[in-house]
């Protein structure tokens, strides 16, 4: 319920005249109450709170083995190429992104609980990552013109993983559209045309 407080004031144009015996207005002054509403305070987000132990399943898109050394238990994490998982505990995510931001920032591994990645703030981020779980598929069935607006918003690391997918793909002859090869080597800074057979 909102709170109403009164406030005081005069006001010339509600005052009242009343002529004297001398025929001089005099003026009173008339007392007008205005209720004055305060508007509630607009309602903010709810931080969205995890137990630090609370493990958290995360995924590599690294095309290699991907390693990182935490900083607080010096425990020491390896994901198997591209699509790997492994646990990590609440605490040890929200450490990383302190001390070492880019493997969460530039996309060298994911986050898989949604939750988590809120509480991390990495929502955006995996919104322009949305189609991305399979990059041979992506790399193969995206339309061009879509491929050219996606390609570049992409992180580095997964920009990185595209390109070399893109050349196992461009290798193994499965990947032969000049067009698409073209647009990947323009959008991506890489050259793939030297492993064309």
């Amino acid at each position: 319920m909102a709170n109403t407080n009164t406030k005081t004031t005069a006001s010339k144009a509600a005052a009242s005249i009343k002529k004297t015996n001398d025929t001089k207005a005099k003026i009173d002054e008339v007392k007008v109450v205005e209720p004055v509403v305060e508007a509630p305070a607009p309602a903010r987000a709810k931080k969205i709170e995890i137990n630090r132990n609370e493990m958290i399943t995360t995924r590599s898109t690294a095309d290699g083995d991907l390693i990182y050394i935490s900083h607080r238990t010096k425990a020491k994490y390896i994901w198997e190429g591209y699509g790997s998982e492994l646990q990590m505990d609440m605490g040890e995510l929200q450490d990383m992104k302190g001390s070492q931001g880019k493997y969460l920032t530039d996309c060298h591994l994911v986050v898989d609980d949604e939750q988590a990645a809120e509480a991390l703030g990495l929502t955006k981020i995996y919104d322009e990552m949305v189609g991305l779980e399979n990059l041979e598929d992506f790399i193969l069935e995206t339309p061009n013109k879509e491929l050219a607006e996606i390609l570049p918003k992409l992180p580095k690391a997964l920009k990185s993983s595209i390109g070399t997918v893109a050349r196992k793909l461009v290798e193994e002859d499965i990947l032969d559209t000049r067009n698409k090869i073209k647009l990947i080597e323009e959008k991506l800074g890489v050259d793939l045309q030297l492993f064309i057979k």
